[in-house]
């Protein structure tokens, strides 16, 4: 029995290629094993710590139902109290210069204003 020269060189390229695979997975799980070396998992869960030991809520207590008018009698309270502080807060109206002044002086700035004017439209 002849043996074929293709036949051999498959089946040696195949072995080949399962002994890389097998050895470039052992040297992943050793390098993997030594970068985990110092790692350890927490004693405890850390949400039990939070918020100074008080009882974590399962959110099965119930919904609380607000009336609609207190609701609506706080929103306007607030919106009054907003309004009262806005009118409180405005500033005078400042003096006008002359502007038409200003803008003959500076010609680089007439011409910036006439570019704003122009992209402006």
């Amino acid at each position: 029995m002849k043996l074929n020269s293709t036949l051999v060189l498959t089946l040696i390229l195949l072995s080949l290629m399962l002994g890389a695979g097998f050895v470039s997975a052992m040297w992943g799980v050793a390098v993997g094993q030594a970068a985990l070396k110092g790692v350890t998992q927490p004693d405890v869960r850390p949400t039990n710590k939070l918020a100074g030991n008080k009882p974590i809520s399962t959110g099965k207590e119930g919904l609380a139902i607000l009336p609609e008018e207190d609701i609506l009698a706080k929103v306007k309270a607030q919106m009054k109290v907003k309004t009262k502080a806005s009118k409180g807060n405005k500033k005078k109206p400042a003096a006008k210069t002359n502007t038409q002044s200003t803008r003959e002086k500076n010609p680089s700035e007439k011409s910036m204003l006439e570019a704003r004017a122009v992209n402006s439209q």
